[in-house]
């Protein structure tokens, strides 16, 4: 087993899958399950994985009352765009292992990444139970929060989560954006300038930096915001979008317009 592992390690899948094939035939000690995780690993990369997903149900046999080969399958399933047989697996699993954290946050980022949000709130929070001191969970359950509209709430995660990790730039985001859909507008300005500390470079962070600030009406500081969300990316079409509106309050609208433009330019379908 130890080649086939280095044959999959280095990229070589064809030697990877018959390496593990010659070990499952061995069925040495706990050989068997270890070789076939190992074909599992092989077969996806080859993109065989009607075969992968049979691996799976093998694992699941040799592991009986486990929740590995539920994990396995569900992360097949996922690759094959077969989201609601990965998500029955990854419940499934969750019934053979009801402490696993990995499958609960897992199950609720796939709920979440299909839009149900309220569903990856109860796998998130179930998640935190398992793992109270988890950061993603944390902060996923404040983005599935902040999708339902339960902005407070959001803002309790967020605020865990930067708790538990306060160099965590994009939390900060999340906050501010959180804070700006409860119209908190101050508190918002410091979450994304508290971002911008981490990440200078951190283009949302100025974008909605000058959008909490147009509705503070810091016209100035909000125009500076934009532009400096397009010296970092010049083709950011929101920020040449907001600062467009920002600007056609001047008598002279052709800056608007040019902005405008170049947001069509840089997004014409979503401009």
């Amino acid at each position: 087993m130890t080649l086939a592992k280095s044959h999959l390690r280095l990229g070589q899948y064809r030697a990877a899958e018959e390496g593990a094939r010659r070990a499952i035939a061995l069925d040495m000690q706990d050989g068997g399950y270890a070789a076939y995780v190992t074909l599992i690993d092989a077969l996806q990369a080859r993109q065989r994985l009607g075969e992968a997903a049979s691996a799976c149900r093998e694992v699941i046999n040799l592991r009986p009352g486990e929740p590995v080969g539920y994990q396995l399958l569900a992360g097949v399933r996922k690759l094959q765009g077969a989201w609601s047989e990965a998500i029955d697996a990854y419940r499934e699993g969750l019934k053979h292992g009801p402490s696993d954290f990995g499958l609960s946050l897992s199950l609720g980022n796939l709920l979440y990444e299909r839009g149900t949000a309220a569903e990856a709130v109860e796998a998130y929070r179930e998640a935190i139970r398992i793992r109270p001191d988890a950061f993603a969970a944390h902060a996923n359950l404040g983005n599935a929060l902040h999708r339902l509209n339960r902005y407070a709430e959001a803002v309790e995660s967020y605020l865990e989560a930067i708790r538990l990790r306060p160099a965590a730039p994009l939390v900060l985001v999340n906050l501010g954006d959180a804070y700006q859909s409860q119209n908190r507008l101050d508190e918002a300005v410091l979450s994304y300038q508290a971002a911008l500390d981490l990440r200078p470079d951190c283009v949302e962070a100025h974008i909605n930096m000058g959008n909490a600030l147009q509705k503070k009406n810091d016209r100035e500081r909000a125009l500076a915001a934009y532009r400096k969300a397009l010296s970092v990316d010049p083709n950011a079409a929101a920020a040449h979008h907001n600062l467009a509106l920002c600007l056609y309050d001047d008598t002279d609208l052709e800056p608007a317009r040019r902005a405008l433009k170049d947001a069509l330019r840089c997004d014409p379908e979503n401009v």
